[in-house]
């Protein structure tokens, strides 16, 4: 039985962390809109990808363009940029540099060589037309995936930045509510009737969260319509998803599953204060645990609570499942 209790008390603090993480996740998604961290990380890569001393304010130029500027919101620069529209945009700057109109590749070659070759971009787009021959198509293709490269290093500066932001306001969170991952731990093995009803409850929240709900590419295809490509450029990592919040529960959801622990018995929530200094020093190390904890982010801890769960609910005890059998009858 030390094994299931064990599993119980792990299921507990995982859906602990699982919470406080949506929480967490929810709290930087209203801070990245709020600031436009995507806008400003995304414009920052174009600025980097696009600065050439031979050509200034190239990349201003690129966010004042038609095609760019029929993504953006307002005045709101574009979070997301597709990789075709980058490619078309980058060929017309490219011509107007040098004042020309057509778009045929031997125009493009012309404008190229008379950028220089201490230009940057000109070097830059001589070994993509190299490359291309006489194919324009292939020259687009060439800048897409030049774009796409450039995007998947902007994803990682900004994973970085996002990881730096979560684990503060995980810290900040985690203080406020007193989550105490060693005081958590401690409640949980002394209390059996708290740990066997919680444990019981996150096994019910997983089942119900087990079943699948229709995406609008299924539903589209149930009602004869065609289904919405997958394909995604690298770019749109930056673009807030539901699964980037765990999928599972809302900032609202996440706040009052919070509350009901903590009116259910886990030790959340400041009451007192630590009274000496051994006491105060687990308090820290209690607190940083959870912070640790929480900046792996929903997703991490989901799957992992549905692993948990899933060991857990085989390994069931014999008066568990002899009150499983009791309440559902015997099969006939």
């Amino acid at each position: 039985m030390f094994g299931l209790q064990s599993l119980d008390i792990v299921i507990g603090l995982i859906f602990i962390y699982f919470v406080l993480s949506i929480i967490c996740t929810a709290a930087n998604e209203i801070i990245a809109r709020l600031f436009q961290l995507r806008a400003n990380n995304l414009a920052e890569g174009i600025q980097n990808l696009l600065s050439d001393p031979k050509i200034p304010h190239l990349s201003k130029k690129f966010f004042e363009h038609p095609l760019i500027q029929s993504l953006c919101r307002g005045t709101k620069k574009p979070s997301y940029i597709p990789s075709k529209t980058f490619a078309l945009t980058f060929i017309d700057l490219v011509l107007k540099e040098k004042n020309v109109n057509s778009r045929f590749l031997s125009d493009i070659r012309a404008a190229v060589s008379a950028l220089g070759q201490d230009s940057k971009i000109g070097r830059t787009m001589q070994i993509f037309l190299d490359e291309a021959e006489n194919d324009l198509q292939k020259l687009k293709a060439s800048l897409e995936t030049w774009f796409n490269e450039a995007m998947d290093r902007v994803s990682g500066w900004y994973k970085q930045k996002i990881q730096v932001i979560i684990f503060v306001l995980g810290a900040f969170i985690v203080i406020f509510s007193n989550a105490d991952t060693v005081q958590i731990v401690k409640t949980l093995s002394n209390d059996p009737a708290l740990r066997q009803e919680f444990s019981k409850q996150v096994q019910e929240f997983v089942k119900q969260q087990s079943a699948p709900a229709p995406t609008p590419s299924t539903q589209g295809a149930k009602e004869g319509q065609p289904a919405a490509p997958s394909k995604k450029s690298p770019s749109t990592e930056m673009t807030p998803t539901k699964d980037a919040v765990g999928g599972q529960l809302t900032f609202q959801e996440g706040l009052n599953k919070l509350q009901e622990m903590q009116v259910s018995g886990i030790p959340m929530g400041w009451k007192t204060l630590p009274s000496n200094s051994k006491d105060w020093f687990s308090k820290m190390v209690g607190l940083l645990l959870t912070a640790l904890a929480v900046s792996l982010g929903a997703p991490f801890w989901f799957d992992l609570l549905n692993k948990v769960v899933s060991i857990r609910s085989v390994g069931a005890s014999p008066e568990e499942k002899a009150l499983k059998v009791q309440k559902e009858g015997t099969p006939k």
